[in-house]
């Protein structure tokens, strides 16, 4: 049976949705292992959660806490 496919996002476009670079996703991912984004064969993709995680994160970061910090926090801790 297939799951039904929620909307996914190219880096590009999650870029775009939260002010965040490229690069400081890619770091995000793989220094921090901040989300963990599907991949195809046009790279990585994001889900809507994935995006709503990465907003979180980027609003806990421009409030002074380090990404090093509350990369691994799930979600529920993130949203305190």
């Amino acid at each position: 049976t297939l799951m039904r496919s929620s909307v996914s996002y190219p880096i590009r476009a999650v870029s775009l949705m939260t002010g965040l670079g490229i690069d400081t996703l890619r770091a995000w991912e793989r220094r921090y292992g901040a989300v963990s984004p599907m991949r195809d064969d046009r790279g990585r993709m994001y889900t809507e959660a994935d995006v709503r995680r990465i907003r979180m994160l980027r609003d806990a970061v421009a409030n002074g806490h380090p990404i090093g910090r509350i990369a691994r926090l799930s979600d529920e801790q993130l949203e305190k």
